[in-house]
């Protein structure tokens, strides 16, 4: 049992996001399978390049203290825990998109339920129960190719997205694609921002937060699958897009 427990602590580390981007700390990853932390620290740290190069397993450099420089791939699950998602004022591109998955974690447990250190307990008590629930998981993400995701994580991780994005949250509610061929399918740029903006401030969202209408049109073509930007002699229009929602706010 000591054995065991050893092993896994050797193959274990605690390293937050905010820490990925110090070469001192990130050597910590250096063949680790799973890195468990309980702070995800801020949208700025999650969103850099070397969050998504150490989740994706590319090559990243680090160095120990008096040591030198070191390249290495990471190939640690990551596994963060907080009470409070980070928000991403400049709305959270679709690379970020891809390497979160989100698990609400809504109950509290009743007094009379609680069962002190029960991780620990689980480990020590019954490993071969462990085991076996860990092995059938790995299989069946290697069968379905890819994590399967309750309603729960799938209405989270949407209620970030559009919470953390007035665009997308624009989109979501506010617009039907149309096929490219539909003549009638476009809208004028202008107009989609001046939509855009008008919907954004009567739900809330700060007027400083909201992008430039160069940005606007960036997050449009970069997150909306059929829409396409183009520029003709009668100006510039969104091709595929139909505004649907209400227009008195």
């Amino acid at each position: 049992m000591a054995m065991m427990i050893t092993v896994a602590t050797m193959a274990a580390t605690w390293t937050t996001a905010g820490r990925m981007g110090d070469e001192r700390h990130i050597v910590g990853l250096v063949g680790k399978l799973l890195n468990a932390a309980d702070e995800l620290s801020s949208s700025t740290a999650i969103a850099s390049d070397t969050f998504k190069a150490i989740i994706t397993g590319e090559p990243v450099q680090g160095r120990d203290v008096y040591k030198s420089r070191i390249e290495f791939r990471p190939i640690a699950q990551h596994l963060f825990a907080t009470n409070t998602l980070p928000v991403f004022q400049g709305g959270m591109d679709r690379g970020v998109q891809r390497r979160l998955q989100v698990v609400s974690f809504n109950r509290v447990i009743p007094t009379e339920e609680r069962i002190e250190a029960i991780g620990r307990r689980i480990g020590e008590e019954e490993p071969d129960l462990l085991l076996a629930w860990a092995v059938a998981g790995a299989a069946r993400l290697i069968r379905n190719k890819g994590f399967t995701l309750p309603q729960s994580s799938r209405t989270a991780m949407n209620d970030w997205l559009f919470g953390a994005d007035p665009v997308l949250a624009w989109l979501s509610e506010q617009v039907e694609v149309r096929p490219l061929y539909n003549p009638e399918a476009r809208v004028a740029t202008r107009h989609a921002f001046e939509r855009f903006r008008e919907w954004a401030i009567a739900e809330g969202f700060s007027d400083r937060t909201l992008p430039s209408i160069n940005g606007f049109v960036q997050r449009i073509t970069a997150n909306t699958t059929g829409v396409e930007y183009r520029r003709t002699g009668q100006g510039r229009f969104f091709f595929g897009m139909v505004l649907t929602g209400h227009t008195g706010w």
